[in-house]
Parts: structure tokens; C-alpha cells; sequence
């Protein structure tokens, strides 16, 4: 059985840092796991670094975050990524279905936001961008027609895979009492992926929430 602790399950570790005073606010962290190594003795610990801070000029509230990472996964805890029907290889129009692992992700992550107050509730925006390469991807492409679109057929997406995300969101939080609100948002998600031959696949994911929430 895998024992908590052992070199048998990941083990995390992170440290933070907060600095207030007045409307600046500022706060770092940095984290680790140490990987599982019993059945993948050259498994890479993940890490990351990430600084952020806001100023609240009362009217608006802008924040901006920056990362740094490494032995990352596609998703900061999803092993899988994958592409769906929708998906389109090198802008040919061809669905194309794969899926795969992205385990080792190198790279950076900016966010830029804000928060202002609107009526009873506040305004909140948000624009990310995360660019990061992956070593060593093989998957293999299931839809073989892609001749029919421009004369050649894809057989396998790997080697070096270089991802850029661009990410969107935008929401509104309304108070009902000092305890209750409602909430709304809507984001929007691009994701490319390119190999080292230069075949590429696009990932667009669109997400809309609402809710309510208390607190006790």
C-alpha cells in the first residue's frame, strides 16, 4: 500500500509571504511536490513561484500576477489534456480527436485584473496569458481523412510541444446582505499547441457560472 510520507505518494510543500499596509497588499508564494519516485525513479518534482499584488485606489482595484514554472502538468493537477471533437489542426478546419499527457510543462504565466463597485456589488475582470513548452509528448492523431482537406495525412502530434493560453473572464458579484450575494461570470480559453514539425491544434473553451453564496 502507498504510505503517506514515502517515496510511494507525491508529498507538497510551500511557503508564503504577505505584505499589507494601507491599500497595498503584496503576497508571494512558492511551491513543490515531490513526486511519487517508486514505480518512476526519474520523475521531475514540480515547482512553482508566483508574486502578486493589488492597490486599491477605492474606484478601482487592479491586481497583476506573475508565475514562474517548472514539471508542471497541463492543468496545476490534471494529468490529461483533451482535444474534442471541435478541436481544428492547423487552422485546416479538420476535427481531429487525441488525447494525452503534457507532464512537464517549463515556462511563465502572467494575469492582469481589476475590481471596482458597481450598484450593490463589484465588477471583476481578468486577462491571463501562460506560455510553457513540454519535452518528450507523443500522441497519436485518430482521425486519418486529413488528406481530404490538403494532401497529407498526420499520423502522430510529438515531440517538443509548445502550448500558449489566453485567458478571459469577466464577472459580477451583487450583495443581498452583509452575508449573501450573488454571483455571475463568464470566461473565455484559447489554448494552442505546436510540435516541433510546426502541426498545431487549437482548444477553445467558453464557460458561463452563476450562484449564491452565504457565509456563516
Amino acid at each position: 500500500s502507498n504510505r503517506e510520507n514515502s517515496a510511494a505518494t507525491d508529498r507538497y510543500a510551500a511557503i508564503g509571504l504577505t505584505y499589507g499596509n494601507g491599500p497595498l497588499a503584496i503576497t508571494f508564494l512558492a511551491d513543490t511536490v515531490n513526486k511519487a519516485s517508486v514505480t518512476n525513479p526519474d520523475v521531475d518534482d514540480s515547482f512553482s513561484a508566483a508574486l502578486a499584488a493589488s492597490y486599491d485606489f477605492g474606484f478601482i482595484k487592479p491586481l497583476i500576477g506573475v508565475q514562474y514554472f517548472k514539471h508542471q502538468d497541463s492543468k496545476l493537477g490534471q494529468e490529461k489534456v483533451i482535444f474534442t471533437p471541435a478541436t481544428k489542426l492547423s487552422d485546416k478546419g479538420e476535427e481531429v480527436w487525441s488525447a494525452g499527457v503534457l507532464n512537464n510543462l517549463e515556462g511563465f504565466g502572467i494575469n492582469i485584473g481589476a475590481s471596482a463597485p458597481v450598484g450593490n456589488g463589484l465588477i471583476l475582470g481578468a486577462i491571463g496569458y501562460v506560455d510553457a513548452d513540454d519535452d518528450g509528448y507523443t500522441t497519436d492523431l485518430s482521425n486519418k481523412n486529413l488528406s481530404k482537406a490538403y494532401g497529407e495525412t498526420i499520423d502522430e502530434f510529438s515531440g517538443k510541444i509548445k502550448l500558449k493560453r489566453l485567458v478571459a473572464s469577466l464577472g459580477y458579484t451583487y450583495n443581498l446582505s452583509k452575508r449573501t450575494n450573488l454571483y455571475t461570470m463568464a470566461s473565455y480559453q484559447h489554448d494552442k499547441y505546436k510540435d516541433n514539425d510546426g502541426d498545431s491544434v487549437k482548444v477553445k473553451t467558453g464557460t458561463v457560472f452563476a450562484g449564491i453564496r452565504h457565509r456563516f
